[in-house]
């Protein structure tokens, strides 16, 4: 099938949606995150850093139907990660296609096998120790920042909202709407960590 990778890493990283333009779910966005940061950090490490790049690999890796295909050897690093990619974004659509069980659970097989290919070659194999330990003291002070961002974040949510406060999706995003500036970048998809909080149990 013809898909359209254009654009496909500003989707990713800065629209929330797959690399085709699929919109996420709130109830996928947290495997969404997850796929799409060890792939597209991959991807990156492998010098894959712009929309060109992923649309030309994306639209080459296109071609095959699962990942039995492709050989599992330190040569397919690259298409191993953006086959998870295309595997995710395949999901999504057969999902809301409502596509029969049986397809999508080796679908989804095809993801994990993919997954967990790209997270050990990077983590453990693909990169240097050197590497390793940059993206260790960096995520380290990016954990404690994101923390900090997301505890003023969820003190806001719960200032603006009490016990009759509705506890749905709707009022997430009609709070969303009313973040100031500092906060409104602070979550990937501020929709979902609203309506999380709203669902937390009021002390």
């Amino acid at each position: 099938m013809d898909v359209d990778f254009s654009n496909a890493k500003t989707r990713l990283c800065q629209e929330y949606k797959t690399i085709s333009g699929l919109t996420i779910d709130l109830d996928l966005s947290s495997w969404f995150e997850m796929y799409r940061d060890v792939f597209c950090d991959k991807l990156e490490s492998m010098g894959f850093t712009s929309d060109a790049d992923f649309e030309q690999l994306l639209t080459s890796m296109n071609q095959y139907e699962n990942v039995g295909s492709l050989l599992f050897d330190e040569e397919n690093q690259v298409e191993m990660a953006a086959f998870g990619l295309i595997m995710f974004d395949r999901i999504i659509r057969a999902m809301a296609e409502k596509t029969s069980h049986s397809s999508l659970f080796l679908m989804h097989e095809d993801l994990f096998i993919c997954f967990g290919f790209a997270l050990k070659e990077f983590y453990e194999e693909g990169v240097s120790l050197e590497r390793r330990s940059a993206l260790s003291a960096a995520g380290s002070k990016g954990g404690k920042t994101k923390h900090k961002n997301h505890a003023m974040l969820r003190s806001w949510v719960m200032e603006n909202s009490n016990d009759r406060t509705p506890k749905d999706r709707k009022t997430a995003v009609a709070l969303v709407k009313k973040l100031p500036a500092h906060l409104a970048d602070v979550s990937d998809n501020p929709e979902r960590f609203v309506f999380d909080v709203l669902r937390e149990p009021k002390h």
